[in-house]
């Protein structure tokens, strides 16, 4: 792993130079290419020749490159890519708001950027930040150096379409360099036969030649050549890739009559010289292009195959080294040496061997980890497990019977002065050192590849023991380790992994290397996977580049100079050897710090007095009588112990120094912001990660602590309930609802509510922003308010729209300005207009708006039980029914989110009647299912939600996804009032008739944006908790969880099917103990709503599963919000619930 990035500079005339700098962060639109291939183009080379472009000179230095091709190391958590992923880049990054950008026509717009020009980041270098809009996955059989030529192949693309060839054309190329030679190939691929070229340089003609050209011809033989070629007529196309007044004139000379001529080159001079009456008699069209209109998948299309792929390959003429930079522009710059296209290399992967391993020194239980983790996930075969002499723990019999079992040589302990020749016998490709004191010397040899250890970043136990460090450190979480190879061959020191972990605060030093003893276990598979490949994670690497901000930070802050803060040539004491340990100043929530009894919480009375203290138990109790969170309700009369009130229960706590013991009702607070270390806020829960009751003990404690919940999902404090009353169920008996009308099963009567009602300790919502989030917002907001941008319609809304396609993994995504908006108009795209649309009937009735006002007529079809979605069978019965053609489209609604496995044959019954599958995918945000697809995908054209309680949100807003580039062009057109995209500045009197307005303002588009940005790990939030329903929920006969088959689910709702229990009992039983279940899925189907039902209300037992489905089903609460106590309380109360309805509820699964 490489944690620094070499980047070619030009700093003047025929002078690049190769500087070291930190490798790039990504910016958070971004991801983190790593650089195979680089191609030089030409005009690269007029900066190397002139300092700039005729007249114009650039700044330097100048980073130059923009034909790169590479693998990407970090994702920075976009979706649809992987690290390892190998991809063609597009240098191209437009604003994608301008009016250019938004035509298609991404070359001409201002606003955009372009690798290696104005400034911007070249590719001859390591590593470059880029967005996933402009990378594309290479086929297997596409090299990096063809991959890197897929740059030239955009331009020429472009200039092709540009001039309109026809397979009919003679056409001729002057400048058999790369530009000539791709537009060559993406002719003869267009079926054009015959393509004359011309160049000066005789080993470039005898390569055209070889590679199909019809002929070459020298310049000065040029006009009479092709006059004689053609029978004096001149060839019909005249593409100009050399770019000087010789050329240039002979183009002319030899261009038909009504023929078009391109000038692709860029020259060298600010004007060139060309006889207009020529040019005028023969009605010539001059086309200038520039650059290329984001062709580069069409690129990577055109040589999918190897054949083509492989032919692509031969215009690469050199290979060298990022190293021999200045050689290779010098060669390029002279055509020396036969040059047609020079790569630069910075540094192909480099695999390791790693299928033999030895463990050598490491601790008893990290080697019982670490083989089974080696051998059970990494495949690797563990070859001997020893210990050193003057180590001072031997393998325990545990480890000796586990390596008998494995077959694995148990050395014990083993002399590495004398018996280094013994260990090297097992020829292992690595051996895994532990943290005994060696040499280099002693190890090498013992493996073929070298040794890997672990080093621990840890701060001192005591400030005598390293000043330095401590000074450094202070009393914040710390903790970091690096793994190093260190081999025969030159390549040590090489980093292969580096992590970090958040501590609580003055944890002992022992508890950290605890922490990261068991992380590094964990993280053997991946760093194994990445010798093997020679493909690295370079997300890790932030973990160095915090620690080197850390400490520039801290020794700024102490008046410490650099090499008092970290002496030169040698690592800290405790210290990892590259100086990497990290330092947190993060917030900690008061459930995190009492994750471990051993640790010391840091909190202050109101006077100021700060307090260390470490928590023994924290018991739930009745607090009706008890003051308020925060006060020490009593302490002991030795000042040992004292007792905090928290939210929810009592918490016992132990004083690091009795001398400061709170007295009983004083009141601790956390402490303030910015102060080292972090406090208990009062209002958190104080019971949920309490200590395991000891055996037999009843609830006094739970039984269970769960996880504590990320950061970003704060629990939020809860009000005491009242003590429960028994509930008396006056009927336990149930009865199967006819099939003809929604009827629930007959239970229990609903409970009176308790004489105080409670405020809700578990509502149905409670959207939360992070400090941070809104932080970011703000600044966003002023950006949109003070950029001079218009408010609507602009930067944020293209920024937020790619965002949001390259989520659900769709090329074309519009913003519109709500769900039911983004459905409109997608019916409207597809042609609903006085023709049927065929929809469920349990969906929210704007579905069925959105058809009306499109022009539509909703015609209902029954649903499955299992899914609560669109039954196959009875869409195709229906469309049987109707005349043919009559159905325009089949809405899809992913019930809460839910991709169901019969998707795809809907899709399919839907085609094969002529009708559009239009996707209702309100609720499936970033959901997926194998051998399916993505939610925004599966159908024709798709339509997403952003109100305020979907999975993500922008305020309000909605998102139209879908393949089709036509039906995208439709939905932008009649978005905008149906204004004509192509009709320049009077589209808008061009306007189509089925036009709306759906503009989105840029503050929702903002939101939005942001959102994208933790979607992912709030729909992972959802579904451990979806999971933990499922587990409180085993068991009990009167609930079914809908589920997913595998895949990706947003999990938008949990969805409750209920069984002998009615759903209105449950809602007021649960609401009397403060839980919400106010928010069906659809409470009612809509063939049964007024508007929608025939006269005279809808026809007994018309959708008999959809009345039952509607009727017989419950949506406990559900966001990221909710903590796994919520959700715990929630099956608690669901369960009682049952039991008190007359179900037989077992007893939850622990």
């Amino acid at each position: 792993m490489l944690t620094t990035n070499r980047v070619a500079k030009l700093t003047g005339v025929r002078r690049v130079e190769l500087c070291v700098e930190d490798v790039p962060e990504p910016a958070p639109e971004e991801m983190l290419v790593k650089i195979q291939a680089a191609g030089i183009c030409g005009s690269d080379l007029h900066y190397f020749r002139h300092g700039g472009l005729g007249s114009f000179k650039q700044p330097l230095p100048m980073l130059l490159g923009h034909e790169p091709a590479g693998i990407v190391v970090d994702v920075n958590g976009h979706a649809g890519f992987s690290v390892g992923d190998r991809v063609a880049i597009e240098p191209g990054r437009p604003c994608l708001t301008s009016p250019w950008s938004l035509r298609g026509r991404h070359n001409l717009c201002k606003e955009g950027s372009f690798m290696g020009a104005a400034g911007q980041p070249g590719c001859f270098s390591d590593f470059v930040c880029v967005t996933p809009f402009q990378c594309c996955k290479l086929p297997a059989c596409v090299s990096f150096e063809a991959a890197a030529l897929l740059e030239p192949v955009s331009v020429a693309l472009h200039t092709v379409n540009l001039v309109e060839a026809k397979f009919t054309d003679t056409v001729v190329i002057f400048g058999a360099g790369t530009i000539g030679l791709c537009i060559f190939l993406v002719l003869r691929r267009a079926g054009i036969e015959t393509i004359y070229m011309v160049d000066r340089l005789p080993f470039r003609r005898a390569f055209a030649v070889d590679f199909g050209a019809t002929d070459a011809f020298p310049f000065d033989d040029a006009v009479a050549g092709l006059k004689k070629h053609t029978g004096g007529k001149g060839c019909s196309l005249v593409l100009d890739t050399a770019g000087d007044d010789a050329s240039l004139e002979a183009c002319l000379q030899c261009a038909a009559v009504g023929a078009r001529v391109a000038l692709v080159a860029i020259p060298e001079a600010d004007h060139l010289k060309y006889n207009p009456h020529q040019a005028r008699t023969k009605e010539v069209r001059l086309i200038n292009p520039h650059r290329s209109t984001l062709l580069l998948r069409e690129a990577v299309a055109l040589f999918e195959d190897a054949a083509a792929a492989a032919r692509l390959e031969r215009l690469v003429s050199h290979r060298k080294p990022l190293a021999e930079v200045q050689e290779a522009f010098e060669m390029a710059s002279g055509y020396s040496q036969g040059v047609i296209k020079i790569m630069l290399q910075p540094g192909l992967p480099q695999p390791r061997s790693a299928g033999r391993i030895g463990l050598l020194g490491v601790g008893v239980h990290t080697t019982v980890e670490y083989i089974k983790r080696l051998v059970d996930d990494a495949g690797v075969q563990v070859c001997y497990v020893a210990t050193c002499e003057g180590e001072g723990e031997a393998l325990d019999a545990g480890v000796e019977e586990l390596c008998r079992q494995r077959g694995i040589q148990h050395l014990g302990r083993v002399d590495l002065s004398k018996e280094a020749a013994r260990l090297a016998a097992f020829n292992c490709d690595l051996v895994l050192v532990g943290d005994l004191p060696t040499t280099p010397e002693l190890l090498r040899g013992v493996a073929r590849e070298g040794v890997v250890r672990t080093h621990f970043g840890l701060i001192p136990d005591s400030r005598a023991s390293n000043p330095v460090m401590w000074a450094i450190l202070e009393d914040q979480p710390q903790g970091a380790t690096t793994h190093f190879v260190e081999s025969d061959d030159g390549r040590s020191g090489a980093v292969v992994d580096t992590f970090a972990i958040e501590t609580p605060a003055r944890c002992r030093t022992s508890s950290v290397r605890d922490l990261l003893s068991v992380e590094a276990v964990r993280r053997l598979p991946g760093w194994i996977g990445s010798l093997r490949t020679g493909v690295f994670n370079m997300s890790a690497i932030r973990t160095v580049r915090l620690a080197r901000g850390q400490r520039r930070r801290s020794a700024a802050q102490r008046g410490l100079g650099a090499a008092q803060a970290v002496p030169p040539g040698r690592a800290p004491s405790h210290g990892a050897p590259n100086g990497a340990y990290v330092s947190w100043g993060w917030q900690c929530a008061f459930l995190e710090r009492f994750s471990d009894a051993l640790d010391s919480v840091r909190t202050k009375r109101q006077d100021g007095t700060e307090i260390w203290f470490s928590v023994d138990t924290a018991s739930r109790v009745q607090l009706d009588a008890l003051p308020p969170p925060g006060v020490v309700v009593s302490a002991a009369a030795d000042n040992s112990l004292f007792v905090v009130r928290a939210c929810d229960g009592l918490v016992t706590c132990r004083p690091a120094d009795p001398a400061v013991t709170p007295a009983a009702g004083s009141v601790l607070q956390s402490v303030a912001s910015g102060e080292a270390g972090a406090g208990v806020p009062v209002d958190f829960v104080g019971a949920a990660l309490a200590p395991p009751p000891a055996p037999g003990e009843e609830d006094a404690t739970l039984a269970e602590p769960p996880p504590p919940p990320p950061p970003h999902f704060a629990p939020r404090p809860r009000t005491q309930q009242p003590v429960e009353r028994p509930l008396q169920a006056t009927n336990g008996s149930t009865a199967s609802p006819p099939a003809s009308a929604p009827q629930a099963p007959t239970v229990a009567a609903a409970p009176a509510a308790p004489a105080a009602a409670p405020s809700c300790g578990v509502p149905i919502y409670d959207l939360k922003f992070e400090e941070e989030f809104v932080a970011e917002f703000q600044q966003k907001a002023a950006e949109v308010l003070t950029s001079g941008r218009p408010l609507s319609e602009s930067k944020f809304c293209r920024e937020f729209e790619a965002a949001f396609a390259a989520l659900v993994h769709a090329p074309h995504a519009l913003v519109t300005s709500s769900g039911t908006m983004a459905l409109n108009v997608a019916l409207r795209a597809v042609g609903v207009r006085g023709r049927a649309v065929i929809t469920p009937s349990n969906t929210f009735f704007a579905t069925q708006v959105a058809v009306e006002n499109a022009g539509g007529r909703a015609l209902f079809a029954e649903c499955e039980p299992e899914y609560m979605q669109l039954c196959p069978a009875a869409l195709r019965a229906q469309l049987a029914a109707q005349p043919t053609g009559s159905v325009a489209a089949v809405v899809l609604v992913h019930v809460g989110g839910i991709i169901a496995p019969f998707a795809g044959e809907l899709r399919d019954i839907a085609h094969e009647y002529g009708a559009a599958l239009v996707e209702d995918a309100a609720h499936a945000h970033l959901s997926h299912l194998d051998d399916v697809g993505w939610a925004g995908t599966i159908g024709d054209i798709a339509a997403f939600s952003f109100f305020p309680t979907k999975v993500m949100t922008s305020g309000e807003g909605g998102m139209i996804t879908t393949r089709s580039e036509a039906l995208m062009k439709a939905c932008r057109e009649i978005k905008i009032f149906g204004a004509d995209l192509n009709g320049g500045s009077s589209r808008f009197t061009c306007a189509r008739p089925d036009g709306t307005n759906g503009r989105v303002p840029e503050l929702s588009a903002a939101l939005g944006l942001m959102e994208c940005g933790r979607v992912e790990r709030r729909v992972a939030r959802r579904t451990m908790l979806v999971e933990e329903y499922a587990r409180g929920l085993e068991g009990c006969p009167a609930y079914r969880l809908l589920r997913q088959p595998g895949g990706t689910c947003s999990y938008y709702k949990c969805i409750v099917k209920l069984n002998g229990i009615d759903r209105e009992f449950l809602r007021s039983y649960a609401k009397a103990r403060g839980v919400s279940f106010t928010g069906e899925v659809y409470h009612l189907g809509v063939h049964r709503m007024p508007g929608y039902a025939p006269e005279g209300g809808a026809e007994p037992g018309a959708l008999p599963v959809t009345d039952d489905a509607c009727a017989n089903h419950a949506c406990p609460p559900l966001y990221p919000e909710l903590t796994v106590e919520d959700v715990r309380r929630v099956c608690e109360v669901m369960r009682e619930a049952a039991a008190a309805a007359g179900a037989a509820t077992p007893a939850a699964k622990a």
